[in-house]
């Protein structure tokens, strides 16, 4: 299948007539495999006859046009990796693919290469497919393990996102969701970056979304060490305090988007009471010499992150 594919092959042989056990193969193939961007998802039809199977592919591109397109493709993906250091941490490498990806790409439903990284990386516009392929792409060639993991979101349906290791461990990493435009419209809003799903654990992706294990078991996600809100000092575990604090050297430092994570529901429903709806806010950012007449904010209460925003 990946040499008739990788051909742009009309028809390949199975040995198998049954599509219960070609279907799982054609999956495999489109799973682990970003760089053939001219194979759409289920692209083709499976014919069974007496003693053999015939998988005929639909492609998104022709023969003549994939020298140019892989060309431009590989310029624009080694464009984003010389600027990786060669002695970039596992961790380093994952933040920057997250990072270039969402400042890179448009969100897109419309585009005819939205699903794959050709649209992602060269056009640079993708749905949810795209992001995820280009993360599988890149990450996998910085030397980083990166698949590709779909499933159901609660509120919007199919979605996929990627299964990362970082360092032996496991994580999830949703880029999609790190793109400000589903955030709508807001003061810096084209420089905010959600992190919330960098380095995401089982439990906080489950929290939105149902997993698509049909072909592949997941492994439990149950490390915290790389949560991005942890390796930042915005991970409040201890006291509102410490929210407090975060929030003062955080605008000290020059941002105007400040998210933090809490550790549990008490800390994040004692912030909103205190910060928020107890107008404490004014008085903690006063002493770090900010003089607010106003401020927005967004919460998530299923991974109790709330993001201050300071124009």
């Amino acid at each position: 299948m990946l040499a008739a594919v990788s051909a742009q092959e009309e028809t390949a042989v199975t040995q198998s007539n049954q599509s219960g056990e070609v279907f799982p193969v054609m999956r495999a193939l489109y799973y682990d495999h970003p760089e053939l961007f001219w194979l759409p998802n289920g692209g083709g039809e499976f014919y069974s006859y007496t003693n053999r199977g015939e998988y005929h592919f639909t492609y998104l591109h022709t023969a003549g046009s994939l020298s140019a397109m892989q060309a431009e493709l590989e310029a624009a993906a080694a464009g984003f990796l010389e600027t990786v250091p060669e002695n970039a941490t596992e961790y380093q490498r994952v933040q920057m693919v997250f990072e270039y990806l969402v400042d890179h790409i448009e969100y897109d439903l419309e585009t005819e290469n939205s699903g794959n990284i050709y649209g992602a990386l060269v056009e640079g516009r993708a749905r949810c497919e795209g992001y995820a392929r280009a993360a599988q792409y890149l990450l996998n060639r910085l030397g980083v393990f990166c698949t590709y993991v779909a499933g159901e979101c609660y509120s919007s349906g199919s979605h996929a996102w990627n299964l990362i290791q970082v360092d032996g461990s496991y994580y999830y990493m949703d880029v999609t969701w790190g793109d400000p435009s589903f955030l709508g419209e807001g003061p810096g809003i084209e420089q905010y970056r959600n992190y919330s799903y960098l380095c995401a654990t089982t439990q906080e992706i489950l929290a939105t979304r149902t997993i698509d294990e049909t072909y592949a078991p997941m492994p439990v996600c149950d490390a915290t060490q790389y949560n991005y809100f942890r390796q930042n000092g915005l991970f409040v575990d201890q006291s509102l305090d410490q929210a407090k604090t975060a929030l003062q050297q955080q605008y000290q430092a020059g941002k105007c988007w400040i998210p933090l994570q809490f550790a549990s529901v008490t800390l994040y429903e004692q912030a909103r009471k205190e910060l928020i709806e107890g107008q404490g806010l004014y008085t903690v950012m006063d002493a770090a010499g900010a003089s607010l007449t106003g401020y927005s904010y967004l919460q998530n209460e299923q991974l109790r992150t709330l993001t201050f925003i300071f124009s």
